[in-house]
């Protein structure tokens, strides 16, 4: 059976989506019905007339329970950094992004905005992510959260801009590095050990595109073995600690 039927947004708003996942829950506990909130998720931006859930099984659904559900959903006119951990980040990344521009050219804000999400994803890599299922005091399967925030997209969201706009500036490809490498002595799970990697991978081979100095590349070089290495000593301790545990 499928999971049906949809509830709309009744308004749209600037990227301030804020769900009361408990609400969701306790509103439809009398109904018994299992909620798939859709893809947008806090800090979205919602477009009147959008999907915000779905609703099975469909017969117990009706207008006032919708109406209901559809109060567990805030929209405003901004972002803020409840429930929304990529705003904060996205904040930085602007920061960072407007110091690297041409007419400011300022690499050293920039790289004390990469040392603040470096620490940012020291926390969040030893902190379990939040499962997308809910359920209610009974145990039952209330909610699914469709787009969970995952840790590959934080690092992504940290990342990427400051990557493409920093590949001229030794120094702030260098601090990535490093931000990289400290982060890898804290994470835990093997999927965001491989976003780490990627994101060096890409930060290296941007070097080599970008940075005329051979010295500056060389010392790039250097700087990505030394990252790959604590991501690898981290995978060990990880491997031989599980094993001395048997």
């Amino acid at each position: 059976m499928g999971i049906e039927p949809q509830v709309e947004s009744s308004q749209g708003g600037l990227g301030q989506l804020h769900v009361f996942l408990m609400g969701l829950i306790g509103e439809n506990g009398g109904k018994r019905a299992g909620i798939r909130a859709e893809p947008a998720r806090p800090g979205d931006f919602i477009i009147e007339g959008n999907d915000l859930m779905q609703v099975k099984p469909s017969g117990r659904i009706d207008p006032e329970l919708a109406d209901q559900l559809c109060k567990c959903f805030i929209l405003g006119d901004e972002r803020t950094h409840i429930q929304d951990i990529e705003f904060s980040i996205h904040q930085l990344v602007e920061i960072a992004v407007r110091a690297l521009s041409p007419g400011i050219n300022d690499p050293i804000t920039a790289m004390n905005c990469i040392d603040r999400l470096a620490a940012a994803l020291c926390r969040l890599a030893q902190r379990s992510m939040p499962s997308p299922y809910r359920y209610d005091d009974d145990d039952r399967l209330r909610v699914i959260v469709a787009r969970p925030v995952r840790f590959n997209e934080v690092v992504a969201g940290a990342f990427d801009m400051i990557r493409q706009y920093g590949r001229s500036s030794a120094p702030v490809t260098l601090r990535l590095l490093d931000a990289i490498g400290l982060i890898a002595k804290r994470v835990q799970r093997e999927g965001d050990r491989t976003a780490l990697f990627n994101q060096a991978v890409m930060i290296e081979r941007g070097s080599h595109e970008e940075l005329s100095e051979e010295r500056d590349r060389k010392e790039v070089q250097e700087r990505f073995r030394t990252t790959i290495l604590a991501l690898q000593e981290r995978a060990w301790r990880e491997l031989t600690g599980r094993s001395a545990a048997r």
